[in-house]
């Protein structure tokens, strides 16, 4: 995706915004997950892919494409040939229209198993604190939780799960809130939560039933040239992060100013 979307220029991304670095799991951790790794690592993580699509039936694979912004339709086909890359030419991989491919479809999907895989791409702005990321999308009780139209008593959420994303929202002190938001993320990504970088046993994973609900698989990087005089400037000004723009000021005493009309 990194290489299809954005040409290289781009980071991998946990499930808290990479550009979140008080919040975001360590990149060194990420690099280390099943599915993140890089080289000889890699291609032992599509093999195991493959294995797995065999193994659970070859069920049909359909996704839905965001289309804010615009552009983001156009890497449908780049995203069919990639996973038929892994999965072989005769997968079963098709872009769906966006409208019934709904979120609450997704979470159904989840709950069925592996009967088909429904996915959406889309491009997320991101948000300013952790609990933005983790908390409204993952708790039982969250305002933007998928599954909740599920009966009652179904929730696929686990106390673990919930005992977790309350937790950092009580804790006051910021290094420990940090390492509760790392455990929540290795959660959300099936990792042993005592032991960074191991995954967890399988009797464990089948107790969350949240893992893999959503993954942020990358984060492109801007690119932006401004004058010298210009500092303090941080690209680019989004939203929840325009409050960066206070800090900006122009150095009148440096060479490339003068000479500029007022």
């Amino acid at each position: 995706m990194l290489q299809g979307m954005f040409r290289g220029h781009g980071v991998l991304q946990p499930p808290v915004g990479r550009a979140i670095s008080r919040w975001a799991l360590p990149e060194d951790e990420l690099a280390r997950i099943p599915g993140y790794r890089v080289g000889a690592e890699r291609e032992a993580d599509l093999r195991e892919a493959r294995q797995l699509y065999d193994a659970a039936g070859r069920p049909p694979i359909r996704f839905a494409v965001a289309d804010i912004p615009t552009y983001i339709p156009s890497y449908a086909g780049q995203l069919v040939v990639q996973l038929k890359r892994v999965f072989g030419d005769d997968a079963d991989i098709r872009q769906e229209p966006r409208t019934p491919l709904n979120y609450v479809q997704i979470a159904q999907g989840l709950l069925r198993g592996c009967e088909e895989i429904p996915m959406t791409v889309a491009y997320d702005n991101g948000w300013i604190d952790l609990d933005d990321w983790v908390y409204p999308y993952f708790h039982s009780r969250g305002a933007k939780n998928s599954f909740w139209e599920q009966p009652p008593g179904t929730s696929p959420f686990d106390p673990e799960l919930d005992r977790l994303l309350e937790a950092q929202r009580r804790e006051t002190k910021e290094e420990k809130r940090r390492e509760l938001g790392f455990q929540i993320q290795r959660y959300l990504l099936g990792m042993d939560l005592k032991t960074p970088g191991k995954v967890a046993s399988p009797d464990e994973l089948a107790k969350r039933k949240a893992v893999h609900a959503r993954l942020d698989f990358i984060a492109p990087q801007g690119i932006t040239v401004w004058w010298p005089y210009l500092k303090n400037r941080t690209a680019w000004p989004w939203f929840g992060n325009s409050h960066w723009l206070a800090i900006v000021w122009l150095d009148r005493t440096h060479p490339s100013f003068q000479g500029r009309p007022s």
